[in-house]
């Protein structure tokens, strides 16, 4: 365990640093109070071994500082037969034991046994608590064919524990979703469940935080780190947004997939691991390997088995079962849609999918003051693309010759379509020009010329 030794005598502090190492402990040695505190910061101690008397801060000074930062790092107290008082003063401040000049190492043994006994007692019941937490079963709702497809791909999955799996799916569908539902029915559901996002990670940093990496490996590596694979390891890593990891990161992922096992930064040894990898994107790697932005090797590698979960428009009918699944979540049983209002639900876009019919239900479990919620009581993102929809284009152009009435029926559709894209796109330009295929300039002129700007800024 890693044990920080706050103690001014050298003798004494030598003495415990030896027999403390010979143990197998990880020390740090200080003759201070304030340097104790600034290690208990950087080095993050599991015991602190203190003296009473000590210069810049008394080993009861540190206590009370503790105390103040809600730190709960057990500490064992040292003092002499004169100042026994000061030790029961401690205990009463929060010290989890004391010990008396000159040491019995064999009685300081005892009672490192037993705070690890405890430390372990306590980190055992964490991970059963994130465990209980992460293996309930998750739930997709839904009783549409899309989403029926879906449940039988996950079920297909459990034949192999090690097949690799690339789920497709817009922001928002729950792509996370499913990837708890494949690891939560496979031979691996007991062991760990790891979500990373790939493009929420600085590149710079996402080998180390793949991998890990040991004391000393670079300026700042003061202790070893352990990985998200090794963490994963006999379970389950969720790579998502894997579509933006970079080329370098790609080439060491396919490493990994080909050798099943990782080197930490620093470290001159390769450590085996056994684990399910399931990838998520919101593009179609096979365009980004066209591109050239996507190595193709990997591609392969990830996608042996690929899963395509819907965007909520195409599955309109799910909408009832998932209005009430989130009402029942945030114990809003009380509220009800009209018939009317579902209409309206059922026919938009959802650009957001899934996660934005969500904020939607806890939004109007905050603003309605009523049970029945009614169409006027929908934000009006929703009612006005509604009412673009529902409009009949016939009215305004039967009466006019063949190439007016075209050039009006274009107008239309070429504003709804853009608002769909700008609206699915949080009015993000180059993302919707890209998706569009056509350039920024031409975009930016479109929206001009279609006077869209007030319904999109």
């Amino acid at each position: 365990m890693k044990i920080l030794l706050a103690e001014d005598d050298r003798i004494i502090s030598r003495g415990l640093e030896v027999f403390l190492s010979n143990n197998k402990h990880e020390i740090i040695t200080v003759d201070n109070g304030e340097d104790a505190l600034k290690q208990i910061l950087r080095f993050r101690p599991d015991l602190i071994i203190s003296d009473v008397i000590m210069p810049r801060k008394t080993g009861l000074e540190l206590l009370s500082d503790l105390h103040e930062m809600n730190n709960k790092t057990p500490i064992i107290i040292i003092t002499a037969h004169a100042t026994v008082e000061n030790a029961i003063l401690a205990m009463k401040q929060g010290a989890y034991d004391f010990l008396l000049k000159p040491l019995n190492l064999e009685e300081l043994s005892i009672k490192i046994a037993k705070i690890q006994k405890t430390i372990s007692i306590l980190n055992e019941n964490k991970n059963l608590k994130e465990r209980l937490k992460q293996f309930q079963e998750p739930m997709i709702i839904g009783n549409s064919a899309a989403i029926n497809k879906v449940r039988l791909m996950i079920g297909n999955v459990y034949y192999d524990k090690d097949i690799t799996v690339i789920i497709y799916g817009e922001s928002g569908t729950g792509k996370e979703l499913v990837a708890r539902a494949i690891h939560s029915r496979g031979v691996r559901k007991n062991n760990p469940f790891i979500a990373i996002n790939c493009a929420a990670i600085p590149d710079n940093l996402l080998e180390s935080e793949f991998f890990g990496y040991k004391k000393g490996a670079f300026t700042g590596a003061t202790t070893n780190k352990t990985g998200f694979f090794s963490a994963a390891n006999k379970g389950t890593i969720f790579l998502d947004e894997v579509n933006e990891m970079s080329k370098s990161m790609q080439a060491k992922l396919l490493r990994v997939l080909q050798e099943k096992q990782i080197q930490p930064l620093g470290s001159n040894k390769v450590e085996p691991i056994d684990i399910q990898i399931i990838g998520a994107s919101n593009e179609n790697l096979k365009d980004k390997v066209a591109e050239g932005e996507f190595r193709e090797d990997l591609f392969y590698r990830l996608s042996i088995l690929e899963i395509e979960v819907p965007p909520l428009r195409e599955r309109p009918g799910d909408i009832p079962l998932l209005l009430e699944y989130f009402l029942n979540r945030i114990n809003s049983q009380k509220l009800k849609f009209s018939n009317k209002t579902l209409e309206i639900l059922q026919g938009y876009a959802w650009p957001g999918n899934i996660r934005e019919l969500e904020n939607l239900v806890r939004k109007l479990n905050v603003t309605c003051s009523h049970n029945i919620i009614e169409s006027l009581d929908l934000p009006d993102s929703i009612l006005n693309t509604n009412k673009e929809r529902n409009e009949d284009l016939s009215v305004d152009i039967l009466d006019k010759n063949f190439k007016n009435a075209m050039e009006m029926t274009i107008n239309k559709f070429e504003k709804k379509y853009l608002l769909y894209h700008l609206n699915k796109n949080q009015n993000n330009i180059s993302n919707t020009a890209k998706i569009i295929g056509v350039s920024r300039v031409t975009l930016h002129k479109k929206i001009r010329d279609l006077k869209l700007e007030s319904k999109i800024n």
